[in-house]
C-alpha cells in the first residue's frame, strides 16, 4: 500500500499499479525512472547504485536502455514510448488469462463436447 515510508501518495500508488503490467517494446536510448527507496538522499543514491542506475537527486533512479527490448511499463512515459494502442502492446494480466485458458481449460473442451453429444435428452417422456 501507499505508506509514508514509500514516499508515494495514494494517488501515485494507484496510478502506478493501474498502468503497470503493461508489456511492450521500448526503444534503445529510452530513459526509464523508478522510485528510489530510502529516507535520506544518500540512502536513495546507494539504492540506485546497487541497481546500476543513476540517482536524479530527488526521488528517482534513472536508467537509459542500451538496446531495444520488451519491458513492463513503470510509468506513463514508458507507456507513451511503447505507443499505447499499438497491436504489440498488451496488458500482462490479459496474457495470463489467455495462457491459463489455453493450457488449463481448452484441453477439457473436447471431453465436454463428447459428453453432451453422447447424452440422450428425451424431454417428451416427462
Amino acid at each position: 500500500m501507499a505508506s509514508e515510508s514509500s514516499g508515494r501518495t495514494f494517488q501515485e500508488y494507484l496510478e502506478h499499479h493501474l498502468q503497470n503490467l503493461v508489456f511492450g517494446p521500448l526503444p534503445e536510448g529510452h530513459e526509464r525512472k523508478f522510485y528510489s527507496k530510502g529516507e535520506t538522499a544518500s540512502e536513495k543514491e546507494i539504492y540506485c547504485q546497487d541497481k546500476n542506475m543513476d540517482y536524479d537527486g530527488e526521488k528517482y533512479c534513472k536508467e537509459t536502455l542500451s538496446q531495444d527490448g520488451w519491458y513492463l511499463a513503470n510509468n506513463k512515459t514508458d507507456i507513451e514510448a511503447m505507443g499505447f494502442g499499438r497491436s504489440t502492446l498488451t496488458h500482462s494480466s490479459s496474457q495470463f488469462f489467455w495462457v491459463e485458458f489455453f493450457y488449463l481449460y481448452l484441453p477439457e473442451l473436447p471431453k465436454t463436447f463428447r459428453y453432451t453429444n453422447q447424452a440422450n435428452y428425451n424431454y417428451s417422456s416427462r
